[in-house]
């Protein structure tokens, strides 16, 4: 029961900032279908998640549409860590190819830096290695 309440709420909320803005600003019919595609291929995605995650029931509930809904925003939250750990690799990864090539073409190259490098590298890709997948972020 309280879920219902809960859903007319939000249901009620979202339907009455629609209506402010539709007050405040004519949509351009472009601007309108985009907005009907995205929200189209988000139900669809909303819509698949809640199915695989009630695969072992009878039916989809409103609990599986929530939980999809939960997982579908966790996976926008990893790729803002997704894209910091590439940029953290592709750093180490750098100063891997600068530094090694620069040791390698001296007179006498020294193995210490040289290994430094070597171990800057192996740390750049963990990171990488680290990433969930694409596949890992929804559930099936």
């Amino acid at each position: 029961m309280a879920d219902n309440v809960n859903i007319q709420q939000e249901t009620k909320s979202a339907s009455h900032s629609a209506v402010t803005l539709s007050e405040v600003k004519d949509m351009h019919i472009q601007a309108d279908k985009l907005v009907n595609q995205i929200v189209k291929e988000f139900e669809d995605d909303l819509r698949l998640q809640a199915h695989m995650l009630a695969k072992e029931d009878d039916m989809v509930l409103s609990s599986h549409v929530k939980e999809a809904l939960s997982v579908i925003r966790r996976g926008k939250e990893r790729k803002w860590s997704h894209e910091l750990l590439i940029l953290l690799g592709g750093g180490l990864f750098g100063t891997f190819l600068a530094g090694f090539v620069t040791e390698l073409s001296t007179a006498t190259p020294r193995p210490f830096w040289i290994a430094v490098y070597v171990i800057l590298t192996g740390k750049g890709f963990v990171p990488i290695d680290t990433l969930p997948s694409a596949s890992s972020c929804m559930v099936g």
